[in-house]
């Protein structure tokens, strides 16, 4: 009895580690359909650079708009290093725990790919090796700090 109640443990901790990743991955893939395209997402942001710059002509909201989507490539990124990392580093596979830097930045390169060859794939979506670019700065920027710190920490 006693081995079952420690495999159910080992299953909740995987599960607790690797959800939000995944629950992650599937966020930036929902984004990467017609439902994340600049006239989708110009319903609320639209509004928001309005209110925020009142007198703002139709040409400095549609830049504003281009600036924010390009931020939330690396947001997205950053968070998707963040959360691999942290699935990652507990790992009782000795490769991913000893090697979880690299792992991550790997994983987030090759999201990052698939998610612009799927959008290339879209009719409205237009996929850009420039939005990998932003998508890698933004994942490796994440990793690289996370394993700064936690090797600060550790000397």
């Amino acid at each position: 009895m006693v081995p079952a109640k420690n495999a159910d443990k080992k299953w909740r901790y995987r599960l607790f580690r690797y959800a939000p990743f995944v629950v992650w991955v599937l966020l930036i893939f929902w984004a990467s359909t017609s439902q994340g395209s600049m006239s989708q997402t110009s319903f609320f942001v639209r509004p928001i650079i309005e209110f925020l710059f009142p007198g703002a002509t139709e040409e400095v909201i549609a830049r504003y708009h281009f600036y924010l989507r390009k931020f939330a490539h690396i947001f997205l990124y950053a968070v998707l290093g963040l959360l691999s990392s942290r699935a990652l580093w507990d790992s009782g596979k000795y490769y991913l725990r000893n090697y979880w830097p690299a792992v991550s930045i790997l994983l987030v390169i090759a999201i990052s790919a698939t998610d612009e060859i799927n959008q290339s794939l879209n009719t409205i979506r237009t996929g850009s090796i420039y939005d990998v670019m932003l998508d890698c700065v933004g994942g490796f920027s994440a990793v690289a700090l996370l394993a700064a710190s936690k090797r600060f920490r550790n000397n």
